[in-house]
């Protein structure tokens, strides 16, 4: 058993490895390939399948022009400053909406839902 250096009091060093569940994993590695997405992929313009997620990205489109008329309101009235604050929270909560609805359309659309 072998002892770190410089330590007060003997610790043995182990030695840990990650857990891999698949070895193709550990294989690939990141690149960049892997981890771009596409805007098609990103704002649903792809063709769904089920009809439950079409109609989820009707939903998640709405957020989006919601989002955008927000916007458009908070960069006309800036000389004003006032209602700032809620103006954020509108734009932030229409966000996370946008966002969970985009990431519950993909999983309703998914093969293992059929």
């Amino acid at each position: 058993m072998t002892t770190l250096r410089g330590a007060s009091s003997a610790v043995p060093s182990t030695m840990t490895l990650p857990l891999i569940s698949n070895p193709s994993d550990f294989q690939r590695g990141d690149t960049d390939e892997e981890s771009h997405v596409s805007i098609s992929r990103l704002l649903l313009f792809y063709q769904f399948h089920r009809r439950s997620a079409k109609a989820i990205r009707i939903g998640f489109y709405a957020a989006l022009g919601f989002m955008t008329s927000a916007i458009t309101v908070v960069m006309n009235d800036a000389e004003s400053r006032k209602d700032v604050g809620f103006n954020v929270w509108i734009l932030a909560s229409s966000g996370i909406l946008a966002l969970f609805l985009r990431f519950w359309a993909v999983s309703a659309d998914s093969p293992d839902q059929r």
